[in-house]
């Protein structure tokens, strides 16, 4: 099945394809910058012959290319630099090759700090222990080709290997396992001295199952780590350990889980890495490594579920990869479809209704934000090479997506059905690449043709073209809806029965609904509560106080939105302090936007701007009509 040309690379698949990556890296914290070299070992596929190598590359300086096979210095060019996508490698061949030729190619390349998108320096003071420097990548979604010359398509799939050397006491650690050096075979890092000056580390790793060039990652830090399962530690700086290790208890479980419903986890570890505050994302699933926002240790375990979604990825991302990014809901879908399912597992169908709900809630409000007839708002949208794909990463693929898979459940006859089908899904395209027309050929040849389905239909229209036939309300939303009701007639009112007995016992997840209700309305212009309404709720209610960092930035929104002032140096607090996507971007859209904060959104950018990641960095820019 054809996989659709990915717009995202420069590299073309179809004449040579990347099966294995060696490492050999210094992460300089005095330079502030990574250098090294990469080794490609290349399969020719083209027929005809072939005389160039194309690779991608952003930020890099590329300064030698050798024929390893020959030790034979190599010719390259570099192409203009496009904003999104870098600029094209194209390395000249010693001679013409075809099929089934192969090709080893070593690169030697460095790249800084503020010239790449994937990588962030960290200074002691920026960090949780204030003592040593900190190094992180994200290479979601196409800049893998910031930190290393590559074929930086998910098309490609490829092992690695690995040596990384850093300064002493420093630790390093990868998407990969962990080899001790007195197992090193002589390919890892191979014939590479450091050029760093005398205290260095080495650091070995493998990873043996192909993966996107996305999810190649790499951290060094000031490091500890604690067993929370027979196959999972977490890792983290000294002082957050033992939060850590007593937030995370309940992986294993998860694991578990998951297993009984899509089969065996092949990654050997799952092990998770606490990042600093300025980590863009809830999660990051990086293979036998999960990286996560320090946002999720809040005491309580109420955010462990972003857990349950990295674990799903093992299979729905990692192990079963998309070939293009408009195909993400593949990945992202499957994965919250199996989130929920693991939480309802491990938490019960309660709790997974009030998921299901909230991100139900989550996606309406997207689609009416956006447009119902606008391309973003479709499963499988159109995606022209000078969209970014990181902007795909909407409630759309995650929300849409999940909705999809819980519609064709319903339709085949339930989980009865669809289970055993998913997880042989599963276990045929494990390691394989996937597209939408691979999983509509797998479906419709289990299933045949279904009254009603018009998958087509699905997959291309905007908006919201399928309903569940089963709308009943879940138990745990009907408090909700009635307290919703309360405080929109209190709203209209001006006074009201309001009571903190009226929240009494409820779950993070029905505050979590009732915040995100509350929202809506008032977005929509349905409630319309003002800065007294807003101070009074919190006097009730105080939600301004809880633990949970997504509940607390539910209502600084409201607040917001309603002109009330007093929130404004919390949230400002949270802006300097924090760079979870998640949370800067709302708080940043809806200061903006209100009457309230426009300058103040724009100061505390201007000085926060540093302290973000890259990625965060360019979508508040876009958000504040920065035109960076």
């Amino acid at each position: 099945v054809d996989m659709g040309k990915d717009l995202s690379t420069y590299s073309d698949i179809s004449k040579v394809i990347t099966k294995s990556i060696d490492l050999s890296l210094d992460v300089d914290f005095d330079a502030l910058e990574v250098r090294g070299w990469t080794t490609l070992h290349l399969e020719i596929l083209a027929e005809e012959e072939i005389r160039e190598v194309v690779l991608d590359v952003k930020g890099l300086e590329v300064q030698e290319v050798v024929d390893d096979t020959r030790d034979t210095k190599l010719d390259f060019v570099l192409g203009e630099e496009h904003k999104l996508l870098g600029r094209k490698l194209t390395i000249v061949l010693f001679q013409a090759t075809r099929a089934p030729e192969t090709l080893t190619i070593s690169i030697q390349h460095k790249v800084k700090d503020e010239d790449s998108p994937a990588i962030q320096f960290l200074q002691p003071h920026q960090t949780a222990g204030g003592h040593h420097p900190y190094f992180f990548t994200q290479c979601h979604a196409i800049n893998a080709r910031s930190l290393v010359p590559c074929q930086d398509t998910p098309a490609a799939k490829v092992t690695y290997t690995a040596c990384i050397r850093v300064k002493t006491p420093l630790k390093a650690l990868m998407s990969a396992l962990a080899v001790p050096e007195s197992a090193v075979s002589g390919g890892i890092g191979k014939r590479r001295p450091s050029t760093l000056a005398s205290g260095f580390h080495a650091f070995f790793f493998e990873e043996k199952i192909p993966i996107c060039t996305y999810l190649i990652a790499l951290a060094v830090g000031d490091l500890v780590s604690a067993d929370i399962g027979p196959r999972s530690s977490v890792w983290c700086e000294p002082g957050v350990v033992k939060a850590a290790a007593e937030e995370f208890v309940g992986t294993e479980n998860f694991l578990a889980a998951a297993e009984s419903l899509v089969g065996e986890y092949r990654w050997e570890r799952y092990d998770l890495l606490i990042l600093p505050p300025s980590f863009p994302h809830g999660g990051m699933e990086n293979p036998c490594l999960t990286f996560v926002t320090p946002t999720l240790v809040v005491g309580d375990r109420s955010m462990v579920h972003v857990i349950a979604h990295e674990i799903a990825h093992s299979w729905f991302g990692n192990l079963l990869s998309i070939g293009n990014w408009e195909d993400v809901w593949l990945s992202e879908g499957f994965t919250v479809f199996l989130e929920r399912k693991i939480i309802e597992r491990v938490y019960g169908m309660d709790t997974k209704e009030m998921h299901s709900s909230s991100g139900r809630n989550e996606l309406l409000l997207f689609i009416e934000r956006t447009g119902k007839d606008h391309n973003i708002t479709r499963l499988v949208p159109d995606l022209t090479a000078d969209e970014d794909p990181d902007a795909l990463f909407s409630s759309v693929a995650y929300e849409k997506g999940c909705l999809f898979l819980d519609y064709l459940e319903e339709k085949v006859g339930g989980r009865g059905v669809f289970e055993p089908f998913l997880k042989d899904y599963t276990q045929e395209y494990a390691m394989k690449t996937v597209s939408s027309a691979v999983f509509r050929q797998y479906f419709e040849k289990r299933f045949g043709y279904i009254d009603g389905l018009d998958f087509d239909n699905c997959l291309k229209s905007p908006g919201l073209p399928f309903e569940l036939a089963n709308k009943a309300t879940p138990r745990l939303v009907i408090p909700a809806l009635k307290v919703q009701q309360q405080i929109t007639d209190y709203a209209l009112a001006g006074k009201g029965e309001l009571s903190e007995e009226d929240i009494a016992g409820w779950s993070v997840e029905q505050i979590l609904f009732l915040l995100s209700a509350l929202l809506a309305s008032q977005t929509s212009a349905s409630l319309l509560l003002d800065a007294n309404a807003t101070r009074e709720l919190d006097r009730i209610y105080r939600f301004s106080s809880l633990k949970n960092g997504t509940c607390v930035n539910l209502w600084q929104l409201i607040c917001i939105s309603a002109g009330d002032s007093s929130v404004l140096d919390p949230v400002v607090e949270v802006l300097r302090n924090n760079g979870r996507l998640r949370y800067v971007r709302p708080l940043y859209k809806s200061l903006y936007m209100s009457s309230i904060g426009r300058e103040l959104a724009l100061d505390t950018y201007e000085a926060s701007k540093r302290f973000y990641h890259p990625l965060t960095a360019k979508f508040v820019a876009m958000d504040l009509n920065l035109g960076i």
